[in-house]
């Protein structure tokens, strides 16, 4: 897992399985975003081929916490099965989900 600020924006690129091993990391870096000035977050999961459920309920929090903070977060997601895991749960209908992270970044400048 990487994290970076790029143009103002958060961004954390996830590999590989994402797992609830990863839950702690994930964790120390949602709380130094919400501390910090940029509230908008873009999760590149475009080299992930698994997310773990516990993983995905901290995305639900942070985008929930984000929104209360003025700000959003944004998916890249280009794995099929990852695209399907979020049909199936219809986390689609609450994240805003692009193909590549250059979109990603492109919306938030609308």
């Amino acid at each position: 897992m990487e994290f970076k600020l790029i143009e103002g924006i958060q961004v954390i690129k996830m590999e590989g399985s994402v797992l609830q091993s990863d839950s702690g990391r994930l964790d120390r870096y949602f709380s130094q975003i919400f501390s910090s000035e940029s509230k908008n977050v873009v999760i590149d999961l475009t080299d992930a081929n698994h997310i773990s459920s516990s993983v995905l309920g901290q995305i639900v929090f942070l985008k929930n916490k984000l929104k209360a903070l003025s700000g959003d977060i944004r998916l890249v997601i280009t794995d099929d099965d990852l695209l399907e895991l979020f049909d199936l749960t219809m986390l689609n209908k609450v994240f805003e989900i692009f193909p590549t992270t250059e979109e990603a970044f492109k919306s938030y400048q609308v």
